[in-house]
């Protein structure tokens, strides 16, 4: 039956040399030519050519690596010899020839060969020399090298010292950097999570987005670390070596950064002021450390969990799935786990220690637990805000919690397991398909607890958070699109759904651009409200107000004369410092000065200037000054 004679199976089906040999229907996710010719694997997918009782189990491949069964249809025939070559070796019919792309290699082509490395976001093996990985290579050589003239630097001269060279001026000035002074360092964090998280989602769910969106998906490759692979640089791929270089070297940046530190408390203590030194030190390289630990954890972390992500085949063969070249039933492999495991303590017990010290310290980040009870929160927050940006104890921990409400004072712990749960922990549960819904869910689940936690001091920085995880959700939805073979049913062709997904993540960036854009233009109209005063205008105001200042005979006279001692009394009893006064808002002006609203030891006042600073002007504004004191106001 299904044949055109006894011996030969029709075109779909093909002949179970291994079995009872009679025809059987072409196995899911393979062709079959009919004849004596058995089952060929589409394109993504795999076969085990090492035994003929294996050439129907038809695998998936976890790269994108995988071109289907080619070759000449000699190899396809159940009599080749590749079919009894335990390495599946046999010259043309060589089974990484016919079924994996230049590069790869081993079972599912999961391993690349030397002279090639893994980019995860293409989930392919590219040459050394292509301009694919060129970039990335001289990223990482360019990076090393910044950091290890960074740390030479501020060892020899000092932080100090070094913002004051003329070539860190030459690039503090650049129109970027300037530029870049003005981005809110809340929403920062929440584009770099948020884009560190979607380039994971590639590898993570087994998925292939379609162009455009797959090139984007390419350049954000750094966030995963790529450059630190040293495959390219020894000539040989391995991941053992990608797993030890990722794990090893942020441990010896912190280490750097920790010697830096003792060769700069050990200069400061030999100066006579040594002792006020130490703590603005500590709280430079406590800052730099915790950076580092912010940018490396979770891709580092990612790196972790791929190593203890094993499959079986239907072999009953178990292969790391990061690298199909690795068998987990070695014992190399068993020595290699032990080492991750290791590592992965030390990584993830990193947040844990973040918590302690937030905890320690939770009374002077949180100065007012009770906020919302007060009669007026808006001016308690501000009151809080304040006493814990003076708190010089807390200082070496701002990264921790500057932009976060006091009474979340916790929540860079929890954002940080939150990444680490989408891109470590979320690819080892189930399939592609179930990590997939189940990213649907978690994003849907924390864009809501963001809308009602509201964890940051800026309502915009809060409104940008839930807008992420709306953008985290198009991505793992449009990968289930993709994995469910649905873009038919909902109308769309790749090219579409790839511009889709490419506009829905520039969302992000244009929010980001906008409302930094509105902090730069509010930032630099409050600059121009302030007036610097020259150096004859010093001297009126000093003069009016008897202040100490150099003035010839007649003008002393002047001043003991016409300013009597209540006067002089009341103006010292009112002066304020400069910093304590803020103008958030140009509310009027006239020929005398502008007035402006704003607050003034967290409360809101009216702040009025002058314009052009004379003596008759500087002798209105003290007589409205002494008048003011004697009414009786907030």
């Amino acid at each position: 039956k299904a044949s055109s004679s006894c011996s030969w199976a029709a075109s779909g089906y093909y002949i179970d040399t291994d079995g009872d040999g009679d025809s059987k229907q072409c196995p899911h996710r393979a062709s079959c030519e009919g004849g004596w010719l058995l089952p060929r694997p589409t394109k993504s997918h795999w076969v085990n050519r090492k035994k003929l009782k294996f050439a129907t189990i038809i695998e998936k491949c976890v790269r994108n690596t995988c071109e289907g069964g080619k070759g000449n249809s000699s190899c396809w025939l159940p009599t080749s010899a590749s079919w009894t070559n335990q390495n599946g070796d046999d010259g043309e019919c060589d089974s990484d020839e016919i079924q994996c792309m230049e590069g790869s290699f081993g079972p599912l082509c999961g391993a690349c060969s030397d002279g090639y490395t893994l980019s995860a976001a293409l989930a392919t093996c590219v040459l050394c020399e292509s301009s694919t990985n060129r970039a990335p290579l001289f990223v990482s050589l360019a990076l090393a090298s910044l950091v290890v003239i960074a740390f030479a630097i501020v060892g020899y001269y000092g932080f100090e010292g070094a913002v004051e060279l003329r070539a860190t001026q030459f690039v503090l000035n650049l129109p970027v950097i300037r530029l870049a002074k003005h981005v809110d360092m809340g929403m920062a964090r929440v584009a770099w999570s948020t884009y560190q998280i979607i380039s994971s989602i590639s590898w993570n769910l087994n998925v292939t987005y379609p162009q455009p969106f797959r090139s984007a998906l390419s350049a954000l490759g750094f966030l995963q670390l790529d450059f630190l692979s040293l495959d390219c640089v020894s000539g040989e791929a391995s991941f053992y070596s990608r797993v030890y270089t990722m794990s090893v070297t942020p441990i010896l940046i912190a280490a750097l950064n920790y010697g830096v530190y003792m060769l700069r408390r050990s200069a400061a203590l030999l100066t006579t002021d040594g002792y006020s030194k130490l703590f603005l030190i500590k709280t430079q390289h406590a800052y730099i450390f915790l950076i580092i630990t912010y940018l490396v954890l979770p891709p580092v972390s990612m790196i972790h969990f791929q190593s203890l992500d094993c499959m079986t085949l239907g072999d009953g063969s178990s292969y790391l799935r990061s690298d199909t070249s690795i068998s987990c039933d070695t014992s190399t492999y068993a020595l290699f786990a032990t080492m991750v495991g290791l590592f992965l303590f030390i990584y993830q017990s990193m947040p844990l220690v973040w918590l302690l010290l937030l905890r320690r310290h939770e009374h002077r980040i949180n100065p007012l637990p009770d906020l919302e009870s007060m009669r007026d929160p808006a001016a308690a927050l501000t009151v809080a805000l304040e006493a814990r940006s003076e708190n010089h104890k807390i200082t070496y921990l701002a990264f921790l919690w500057d932009v976060y409400l006091p009474h979340m004072w916790y929540f860079e712990v929890v954002d940080m397991y939150r990444r680490i749960l989408f891109i470590g922990v979320l690819p080892l549960l189930g399939t592609g398909s179930l990590r997939a819904t189940l990213g649907c869910f978690l994003s849907i689940l924390l864009a809501a607890y963001f809308r009602e936690a509201s964890p940051y001091i800026r309502n915009t920085t809060n409104v940008l958070a839930v807008v992420a995880q709306y953008q985290i959700l198009a991505n793992f939805f449009g990968a289930l699109v993709i994995l469910s073979d649905a873009l038919s049913v909902f109308g769309f062709s790749d090219f579409g759904l790839g511009f889709l997904l490419l506009f829905a993540n520039f969302v992000i960036l244009v929010l980001c651009g906008v409302w930094c854009f509105e902090r730069y233009k509010k930032e630099k109209e409050a600059k121009n409200w302030h007036k610097v005063f020259t150096t004859q205008e010093l001297n009126i105001l000093n003069l009016v107000m008897n202040k100490t200042v150099v003035m010839s005979r007649d003008e002393a006279d002047f001043s003991k004369e016409s300013i009597d001692e209540r006067s002089v009394s009341v103006l010292e009893q009112y002066l304020l410092e400069p910093k304590s006064v803020k103008m958030n808002k140009k509310v009027g002006a006239g020929a005398f000065g502008e007035v402006f609203l704003g607050t003034c030891h967290c409360s809101p006042v009216a702040i009025k200037t002058m314009k052009d600073v004379t003596e008759e002007n500087a002798r209105n504004f003290r007589s409205e000054i002494l008048l003011t004191a004697t009414l009786r106001h907030p």
